[in-house]
């Protein structure tokens, strides 16, 4: 061969290769297609990864990438594939759509705004980047922008989207008339769109229920076998009643192939809801790991398994999930077994995990409000509760225990309305009986208790509220009468219980009082209050031992307990054990470093020795900030400061003796 012809000969060999390689790209991409059309996302990754690999320059293999991470919900890696499609080729908008509503349901709505832009820039009538652009724009609070990105969307084309759109923006606005008729023009031109029909269902659902039912039922019959329409119906049951009738929606909602919103799962919380466990258990061992929702079935079946009292299983799979493909739905599962084992630090670092990876995961911000509003941090709280109203406005278990944060709080005005607005169920109905207590209002408590007294109820909640009454009032004998009551309702009723010792110690019939208060603690082994109780009687009948041993049971069966540990610590304290009283109170605060009585007294203990006299200070400011009206804590800081001013003066006199010629 000649040397003139070895560049021809390595040009054509070149080409070659180059047209073998794009045509395996694409049988790659081809199987991935078909993976799809399977619903095995997995595989279809697999597949256009070695499609872009033979083809690195193919911006549309990117986009199936995208399309099937995001199936697959796996957000970060669908924006990537989607951001290397519109780098090979600028003027794919559907990559800039389908980044852009990545970037909305993550709360990064400029940049939603600036996807939105570029697709607009290659297409002016493109109708979906149009509402890309209103929703980011509704969301960045520039509401005449949005209003006119869907006005000119639905002069463009009037999509149900583009309507919807409209009307979200004007409902935000309180503009209710403007946002039904927006909804109504969305159903009344597209009357077959299942989005347009629930859209206005969910409108309707305040006041006017049996219309919004009529327009559900109409989505499924004219669309038996979509997914949205049928999951839309089961949710108007589950939330209306009755919830039996949910049931039959949500079947047909999980029969469907390639499902959106994992309806597979929603069938399995439904039966475990209903303590129908075998069912729930069976369907999630059908999810393999092919599904989108494999995941989130192990982690169902990790729920199962704790309930079931296999824990250590439970939290094999749990650990196996978060060291592999961790979700917010896992961590937040995480965080319940967490609570329910008192491990309250590490359930909130869950919690917070699960909000890091999805900012809409209400359920972790619940816990973290429950768990904040039994720490007595109500700011926290109130803020976690807040959150999952936002999130989810009909939620009367987030307004309750908002209301329950605003009467420990003391703000009884702020309980009182949010305890009403919870609705009918006897928790909210408690609750306001008990913020009226706070607020002073005994006696419109008392007609509300004795209305939910006489109304067959169950609990013994109400009984054990009038008899709590009456003893403030100095009424032994009616404060004992319905604690009696309470016990032949709920007879291991801690806090009827309680009630019948506080009345017996009022009585001064410390016999009966003993009697009470130790089934109270045989009842409820971590009860702080119930011990307290205890302890009170043997230190009145001068058994200080006996109520030390008290205090160190408890401390013994719940390592949780700062309370307990600071209770031993004081009777120590007070029999002249100042050595032993000073390491139950480091214990309590190696349990909770916020616990200011024990700061306070083990301030007073360290001030007495030099080396620990810093400590001293800032345990001493530590319980102030906590209690900074109590005196016996104001008199602890200026010990301490006195001190350490003392030995500070010491120290310059020394050395004012040591320049002396």
């Amino acid at each position: 061969m000649s040397l003139r012809m070895l560049p021809i000969v390595i040009v054509s060999a070149f080409t070659l290769a180059c047209a073998g390689n794009a045509a395996r790209a694409r049988a790659f991409a081809d199987r991935g297609d078909q993976s799809v059309a399977s619903g095995k996302f997995d595989a279809a990754i697999i597949e256009y990864r070695n499609a872009v690999k033979r083809e690195p320059a193919w911006a549309g293999a990117y986009r199936k990438l995208g399309h099937a991470y995001a199936a697959l919900g796996k957000a970060e890696d669908a924006y990537r594939a989607y951001s290397s499609a519109v780098e090979l080729d600028p003027s794919d908008t559907v990559s800039y759509i389908a980044a852009g509503r990545l970037l909305l349901a993550a709360g990064m709505y400029d940049e939603a705004y600036v996807r939105a832009e570029h697709a607009l820039d290659y297409e002016p009538k493109n109708v979906d980047a149009m509402v890309l652009a209103g929703r980011a724009l509704a969301r960045l609070n520039r509401t005449e922008e949005s209003i006119g990105a869907f006005q000119t969307a639905i002069a463009t084309e009037p999509q149900p989207a583009a309507f919807i759109g409209l009307a979200d923006v004007k409902l935000a606005r309180r503009d209710r008339p403007g946002a039904e008729a927006a909804y109504r023009q969305a159903v009344s031109q597209h009357p077959r769109s299942v989005e347009a029909r629930v859209a206005l269902a969910q409108f309707l659902m305040t006041d006017r229920q049996a219309e919004a039912e009529q327009h559900l039922l109409k989505a499924v019959s004219g669309n038996p076998a979509d997914e949205l329409a049928n999951r839309a119906a089961a949710s108007f049951y589950l939330s209306s009643g009755p919830r039996a009738a949910a049931e039959p929606y949500l079947q047909a909602a999980a029969a469907q192939p390639n499902q959106k919103l994992r309806s597979t799962l929603a069938l399995a919380d439904f039966h475990m809801t209903a303590g129908r466990s075998d069912e729930a258990r069976a369907l999630l061992e059908q999810v393999t790991g092919e599904n989108p929702q494999a995941t989130g079935a192990k982690v169902r079946l990790a729920a199962l398994d704790y309930e079931a009292g296999s824990k250590a299983a439970a939290h094999q799979r749990i650990d196996k999930i978060l060291k592999k493909n961790p979700t917010a739905e896992a961590w937040t599962v995480n965080a319940r077994f967490l609570v329910k084992e008192r491990k309250f630090d590490e359930a909130l670092k869950s919690a917070h995990a699960a909000i890091d990876l999805d900012r809409r995961m209400a359920p972790a911000h619940y816990i973290i409000g429950t768990i904040e509003l039994t720490r007595g941090n109500f700011d926290q709280a109130e803020h976690a509760f807040r959150e999952v109203l936002r999130l989810n406005r009909t939620t009367a278990e987030a307004t309750l225990q908002l209301a329950r944060t605003k009467l420990a709080a003391g703000k009884t005005a702020d309980a009182i309305q949010l305890a009403q607005a919870a609705g009918p169920a006897l928790g909210a109905r408690l609750t306001f009986a008990r913020a009226l207590i706070a607020d002073g209002q005994a006696a419109k408590a008392r007609s509300e208790l004795l209305r939910l007294e006489s109304s067959g109820t169950k609990s013994a909640d109400p009984s054990v509220l009038l008899g709590s009454i009456d003893l403030d009032g100095g009424n032994i004998a009616s404060a004992r009468a319905h604690a009696t009551r309470a016990l032949a309702i709920a007879p291991d009723s801690l806090d009827a219980l309680l009630l019948m010792a506080q009345a017996a110690l009022s009585a001064q019939d410390a016999p009966t009082a003993e009697q009470y208060l130790t089934r109270a603690v045989a009842r409820d082994r971590s009860s702080f209050d119930a011990h307290a109780l205890l302890a009170q009687l043997y230190v009145i009948r001068g058994d200080l031992e006996r109520a030390r041993r008290t205090f160190e049971s408890l401390a013994a069966h719940d390592p949780q307990s700062a309370e307990a540990r600071t209770a031993v610590g004081i009777l120590l304290q007070g029999a002249g054990r100042d050595r032993d009283a000073r390491g139950w109170y480091e214990q309590a605060l190696a349990v909770d470093p916020r616990q200011a009585i024990a700061a306070n007294n083990l301030a007073r203990l360290y001030a007495t020795d030099r080396s620990t006299l810093d400590a001293a200070v800032r345990l001493a400011h530590l319980a102030e900030a906590k209690l900074p009206n109590e005196r016996q804590v104001q008199d602890t800081v200026k010990l301490v400061d006195d001190v350490r001013r003392s030995i500070v003066e010491a120290g310059r006199d020394v050395g004012a003796d040591a320049i002396k010629p």
